[in-house]
């Protein structure tokens, strides 16, 4: 579990007090691509066979690839498991899903042996070639950062420090995200025009609201302006509101975001509960974390919000 520092941000004054430890973090240039919307990819290898692959923190899994890819790389050792993925949005692939096991995965000076992934189909247009989920985000303590675009990979829990040091000397807001186990995902509290609501940090596209959350909240709904295709195959409709949208992390007040409207459960394939879970209510996505220079320290499970311009 990627906890370097327990209780670290229980003190940004602590860490702006401590004396800077020399960092051996290794970065690796980010590219923003836009694959319905916007979403960070970092270049990898696997087994030697270069790709571009998303940095996907709500992807539950360590690593993906499709099937065409895990040929091309001479991964072989598939085991089928269901029917999942989709070849365009809405047509469930009639590939599958597989696990295998990467003999070599390659991320920037890195290297990761025996890493266990699964393989199924994602739309190709444009082209996608494979995902680094949340299980590798935090077994190896990246961090994002989406102003300088690239991606940090700390030697030691005193890389963490330091590099988080840096940045609330630089002015940057510190706010402890949570971890949903079983979930797998990541939420920060905060508010959405005033109503108090635990939100979803996530690493790809657009920020999203559920559309009963919406409602709740006094968010007028514009038209229909988009469809979604859910990895079961599921589509809706996605609205965008009337008016910005109010928003504050822990009290900090960030810039207002025009989220995409929709129903998150279905968008799933999932039943509504009784009581709405972070991953579904609300969603920070790249649009909130381009617009914010967000870094994101899986190492320390920090949301860093840069100073306002």
């Amino acid at each position: 579990m990627p906890r370097f520092v327990t209780g670290m941000l229980a003190g940004a004054a602590c860490l702006l007090g401590a004396s800077p430890v020399s960092a051996r973090m290794s970065y690796v240039p980010v590219k923003l691509r836009v694959v319905s919307g916007v979403r960070p990819f970092a270049p990898v290898r696997v087994n030697g066979k270069p790709f571009l692959f998303m940095l996907h923190s709500n992807a539950r899994f360590t690593v993906m690839t499709t099937h065409k890819n895990a040929a091309l790389a001479g991964v072989t050792n598939l085991i089928f498991k269901d029917h999942y993925g989709i070849s365009t949005p809405g047509q469930v692939s009639n590939l599958g899903r597989a696990s295998a096991t990467l003999e070599r995965l390659q991320v920037g000076d890195r290297t990761y042996s025996k890493v266990p992934a699964l393989i199924f189909e994602v739309p190709q247009d444009p082209p996608m070639d494979g995902m680094l989920g949340i299980t590798w985000l935090r077994e190896q303590h990246v961090m994002l950062d989406y102003g300088r675009k690239r991606l940090g990979l700390p030697q030691s829990e005193e890389d963490t420090e330091a590099a988080d040091h840096k940045l609330l000397a630089a002015g940057y807001k510190a706010h402890k995200m949570i971890f949903d186990s079983a979930d797998k995902s990541y939420f920060v509290e905060g508010t959405i025009n005033g109503v108090a609501v635990r939100i979803g940090v996530n690493t790809v596209a657009e920020n999203v609201l559920d559309v009963t959350l919406a409602r709740t909240a006094g968010v007028e709904l514009g038209p229909v302006a988009d469809h979604y295709g859910g990895p079961d195959g599921a589509q809706g409709d996605v609205y965008f509101p009337k008016r910005d949208v109010e928003i504050a992390i822990d009290g900090q007040e960030a810039a207002p975001i025009r989220p995409q409207i929709f129903d998150t459960y279905a968008y799933d394939s999932a039943p509504r509960p009784a009581t709405s879970d972070a991953a579904h209510t609300a969603r920070l996505g790249a649009d909130f974390m381009i617009a914010n220079r967000v870094v994101i320290d899986f190492g320390s499970e920090t949301i860093f919000i840069g100073p306002q311009r």
